[in-house]
C-alpha cells in the first residue's frame, strides 16, 4: 500500500545523508515523484545525488528550491536539519504532512521536530 500523500504530487527529501539517501530510495521504490536536495557540495553528497538521478529523483546540491519544497505533497526532512532552517519554514508554507527522520542523536542536540509521524517511514509501506 502507498500512502496518498506519496501520489499526490512530490515528495521532497531534504537532506542526502545517510537518511535522506535511503528515504529517498524507498520513495522511488514505491514510484513517488521524488525531489531531494543538499545544502552541501561535497564529493560524497554529489555523489549520491548523481545515483538518486540514477533512479529517477530529482537531486540536486548547493541549495534547496524553497517554492518547490512548498509546493511538495510531503516533506521528509533528515535530522540534522534545524527546525528553523530556510527549508524548513518554506515546507510550514504549504499544506503538506511534514514526515521528520529523527534520531535521539538529533532530538538531543535541539533538532526536534516540530510534529512527529506515527510511524517511522519505513513502516507505511505494507
Amino acid at each position: 500500500m502507498t500512502p496518498d500523500s506519496w501520489r499526490k504530487g512530490e515528495v521532497a527529501v531534504l537532506g542526502l545523508g545517510r537518511s535522506g539517501d535511503a528515504a529517498t530510495r524507498l520513495l522511488r521504490a514505491h514510484h513517488a515523484a521524488v525531489y531531494a536536495s543538499d545544502t552541501g557540495r561535497a564529493p560524497g553528497i554529489d555523489a549520491t545525488a548523481a545515483a538518486l538521478q540514477g533512479a529517477g529523483a530529482h537531486a540536486e546540491t548547493g541549495g534547496h528550491d524553497l517554492a518547490r519544497i512548498a509546493r511538495a505533497s510531503l516533506v521528509v526532512t533528515s535530522p540534522g536539519i534545524p527546525a528553523d532552517a530556510p527549508p524548513i519554514a518554506a515546507a510550514r508554507r504549504g499544506s503538506m504532512l511534514r514526515l521528520p527522520l529523527t534520531t535521539n542523536a538529533s532530538a538531543r542536540n535541539g533538532h526536534a521536530p516540530e510534529r512527529m509521524s506515527a510511524a517511522p517511514i519505513s513502516s507505511l509501506v505494507r
